[in-house]
């Protein structure tokens, strides 16, 4: 196979993590969840961390997987 059909393992995170925004930017616009991850993304969280917050925000409604307490 050509050096230039494999697609190296970071990159592929990194088009996951991009696809997992665009669906919680359009499904929940400046939510504080989804602003929190993408200011923290890089710094205090790495990919693999991250995607796994984003995929559980667009599944779940929440980047957490407990609720304490609810505010509606």
């Amino acid at each position: 196979m050509a050096e230039a059909m494999i697609v190296p393992f970071h990159e592929a995170v990194k088009a996951a993590i991009w696809r997992e925004f665009e669906l919680a930017k359009a499904r929940f616009g400046n939510d504080w969840q989804l602003l929190c991850i993408e200011e923290n993304w890089g710094d205090t969280l790495d990919d693999r961390h991250t995607l796994r917050m984003l995929r559980s925000l667009n599944r779940n409604g929440s980047c957490y997987s407990r609720m304490f307490c609810r505010r509606d």
